[in-house]
């Protein structure tokens, strides 16, 4: 009897679904990139009024979206 199939009729499981936001921002922020957008933000005298961070973070994953579905 294959992994996925049991002769029990009460077994229920939960899914998750882990979205690229998710996995993207783990990476993200094991590769210190924030850090370093951070850092060079801190070295300007330039204020900003939004999250500059957040924005890039979202450019680039819109970006990385675009071309998932485009090759599929």
């Amino acid at each position: 009897m294959p992994l996925w199939q049991t002769d029990k009729e009460d077994v229920s499981a939960d899914a998750v679904r882990i979205g690229p936001d998710l996995i993207f921002g783990r990476l993200w922020n094991q590769l210190g990139i924030g850090a370093v957008i951070r850092s060079i933000l801190a070295s300007t005298e330039r204020k900003f009024e939004f999250d500059v961070e957040k924005a890039i973070f979202l450019t680039v994953m819109q970006r990385k979206h675009e071309d998932y579905f485009v090759f599929l």
